[in-house]
């Protein structure tokens, strides 16, 4: 009785694995962006959990405080480098003076972020703002948040006065429009930077987008594609405040889609 012809297996030929491999390549190339998009767009809704979260706080610590909103401490001028805070009620994003004293925002991290401080830093930053370091410095010396906070300010005369704004008196901006928007994306843009007073160019969202966060509680995205929510400022550092203070304006009334 003869025996079956055996069977003989055959692996994949060099062209068939060229073409299984670049087929896997191709995969790859078109599941990257997507993972990319979904990571970033994870981290934009992060970003406004974020300030919904400052926002929260600050209405808690108006409640703690007769109805007046964090502000503060005096700024006492210009009084040399790390200080870019000129103007008491001045629009900044610095938590903690050249001495460490909590300020702005950094007045709600002691009772009100303990437990969550990251929330002062935006998770889709494309600056180099390391937020452990930032709150490590609070206490001590200068510090940064990733995010803008208005002090319910109007004005950026030197009136010599110190008065805190109540969260559900806040008044109106230069534009006669009430003032509504206290927190959003710090997109500062300086050329070139300048270390002795600690300005650097400092954006969120690759500013495509900015997320604004209201008196109300409520926290908008707003389309920063052609850069109305960032502080332009060159070389001319003194344009800081005036060009914060607008952006700030604009998310007041801002461009309904």
């Amino acid at each position: 009785m003869m025996k079956p012809p055996a069977i003989q297996r055959r692996g994949f030929s060099l062209i068939e694995l060229l073409v299984v491999v670049s087929i896997i390549v191709v995969l790859i190339g078109l599941l990257v962006p997507v993972l990319g998009s979904a990571r970033s767009a994870a981290r934009d809704v992060m970003c406004q959990s974020h300030l919904r979260s400052q926002i929260t706080a600050l209405t808690s610590y108006s409640m703690d405080h007769a109805g007046l909103i964090a502000y503060g401490p005096p700024s006492g001028g210009l009084t040399g480098g790390n200080d870019f805070f000129v103007i008491d009620g001045q629009v900044t994003n610095q938590i903690a003076t050249e001495t460490g004293e909590p300020m702005a925002g950094g007045l709600l991290l002691a009772d009100y972020l303990a437990a969550t401080p990251r929330v002062l830093f935006c998770p889709n930053t494309d600056s180099a703002l390391n937020a452990q370091r930032e709150l490590n410095k609070v206490g001590s010396s200068f510090a940064l948040s990733s995010y803008s906070y208005r002090h319910g300010s109007n004005t950026l005369t030197y009136t010599g006065t110190y008065t805190a704004p109540r969260l559900d008196q806040l008044g109106q901006n230069r534009n006669g429009k009430p003032i509504r928007a206290l927190f959003i994306d710090h997109n500062f843009i300086v050329e070139p930077a300048s270390p002795y007073y600690n300005l650097f160019h400092q954006t969120n969202h690759k500013q495509r987008i900015s997320h604004a966060a209201y008196y109300d509680g409520v926290v908008k995205q707003l389309d920063n594609r052609t850069g109305l929510y960032s502080a332009t400022v060159g070389a001319f550092l003194y344009a800081g405040p005036e060009q914060m203070l607008r952006v700030f304006e604009r998310a007041d009334d801002p461009p309904v889609p």
